[in-house]
Formats: C-alpha cells, sequence, structure tokens
C-alpha cells in the first residue's frame, strides 16, 4: 500500500527531510480476505470473521497473518527507531492495524483492544517515549482534514 510512503514524502518534503521505507510497518496481510467486500468476507469466513471481530488476538487471517505476527514486526521497527533517535521527533506513517498494534503494546494493553481503538485514514497520534517510559499525547487526530474524514462503517477490517 503506497498511501503511507505517499503521506511520508508529503510530511517530509517540505522540510527536506530523508524517508526510509520500513518493510515491517507494511499493513497486516489480510490473506483470502484481501480486496473481499466485508459482505463477501461473511459469506466465506464467516465464523473466522466472527472471532476477528471479538477476540482479534486468536485469529490468523487464511493464507494471511495474525494480530500477533503484526504486532511483533512493528514492535521490532519502533524498538529500532529508539535506538536510532533516542532524541527528537520522528514520524512513522503506516497503517491501521499496524498502528493499533503499536499503540496496544506501547500503552500495555492486550491485543483483544484492538477494536477499542478508532483509527481513521490520515489521522495523528502521538507517543512520548523517555527512559523507558510512554505516553499517549495525541489519539486520532483529524482535526486537519475538516469534512474529509472517512466515516467508520466505510473502513476496512
Amino acid at each position: 500500500m503506497r498511501r503511507a510512503l505517499h503521506t511520508a514524502i508529503a510530511i517530509s518534503s517540505p522540510h527536506n527531510l530523508d524517508v526510509r521505507v520500513e518493510n515491517d510497518l507494511t499493513e497486516i496481510d489480510h490473506g483470502a480476505w484481501g480486496g473481499l467486500l466485508k459482505e463477501e468476507v461473511e459469506k466465506r469466513f464467516g465464523p473466522i470473521l466472527q472471532q476477528w471481530l471479538m477476540k482479534p488476538s486468536q485469529v490468523q487471517m487464511p493464507g494471511g497473518e495474525s494480530l500477533f505476527q503484526v504486532s511483533q514486526r512493528a514492535s521490532g521497527v519502533i524498538q529500532r527507531i529508539l535506538a536510532s533517535y533516542s532524541e527528537g521527533r520522528v514520524a512513522v506513517c503506516t497503517h491501521d492495524a499496524v498502528l493499533k498494534a503499536i499503540l496496544l503494546q506501547a500503552l500495555g494493553l492486550n491485543l483483544d483492544s484492538f477494536w477499542n481503538l478508532g483509527i481513521d485514514n490520515a489521522s495523528i497520534s502521538i507517543l512520548e517515549f523517555d527512559a523507558g517510559d510512554v505516553r499517549l499525547v495525541v489519539l486520532n487526530d483529524t482535526c486537519h482534514l475538516g469534512g474529509l474524514r472517512s466515516a467508520t462503517s466505510e473502513q476496512a477490517l
């Protein structure tokens, strides 16, 4: 998904900053669900979809990834960023499931809290890391989007 890269370029270009692509920040691999509408997923994979909506930590999408796998790979990137940039600010442009996994881990919450976080496309969330402590400063800020914010019902699984 190139949206995250395009967003990173839009953010970095005015400041003459480099963009570094981290493949481990790519969206969750939906496997057999990829490209299907929610209704199609429900028809073909109803029981797994219901489990995904109720206990997402227990689901590995057919031919795809589990939320645990997403959390593990994203966590590795965050750890590398923290090791490389102990001071200053770093913008990370990624996707819904990856961002939720990062936030849940940073806040010490279980992956089953996945659906308790609302993350809109092009929203801004800010975490501050200080000597091992993490503080959520901003979550899902969309004020810069005005009326362009997408409806929750239109967002991906």
